[in-house]
């Protein structure tokens, strides 16, 4: 007969108030790979949620009903395809960068998000991307450096957003 593991009480103070069976990185790291995902979904978001509001401009390809189930780096590599299409050159400008956003900021997503949790050299928990020949840790500084390229990346969209014709 097997026997029975006993499920741990939760932790106070934890980012989640559980008890997971899985072993789990300090809440500061837990939290720059959730700012990360969010941040990309912030600039896909943008991007797409514009789209209605900017039809007027647009080429039929670039539509939300036949974007927004696409990959990051399939939506920037589709908006930079089709951005040159617009009927106005702010709107071709704003959507030009949002594909080179997203077309620069996919495979670092795909590398945190497809990534997996091992043990580094200071016995900690950190994600580890497992593609070779370039398999690597996800560590602080990495995500820290990635949260702050596609914060930047967002100043940028932003400044370049385009405005309602009065």
């Amino acid at each position: 007969m097997r026997s029975r593991r006993t499920i741990p009480k939760p932790v106070p103070g934890r980012l989640l108030d559980i008890s997971p069976r899985a072993h789990l990185p300090e809440d500061e790291y837990l939290a720059k790979v959730g700012l990360v995902a969010y941040l990309v979904t912030s600039v896909e978001g943008l991007l797409l949620f514009d789209l209605p509001r900017l039809e007027w401009a647009l080429p039929p390809q670039l539509n939300v009903e036949s974007l927004a189930g696409n990959t990051t780096t399939k939506l920037g590599h589709e908006l930079l395809a089709h951005a040159s299409q617009c009927t106005d050159p702010t709107v071709a400008a704003y959507l030009e960068a949002g594909g080179i956003a997203l077309s620069e900021i996919g495979p670092q997503r795909n590398a945190v998000l497809h990534a997996r949790p091992a043990t580094d050299k200071e016995g900690r928990t950190r994600l580890y991307r497992w593609r070779l020949p370039d398999a690597h840790f996800i560590d602080d500084d990495w995500l820290d450096r990635l949260a702050r390229r596609i914060d930047d990346l967002l100043v940028k969209l932003s400044d370049l957003r385009p405005q309602l014709p009065e």
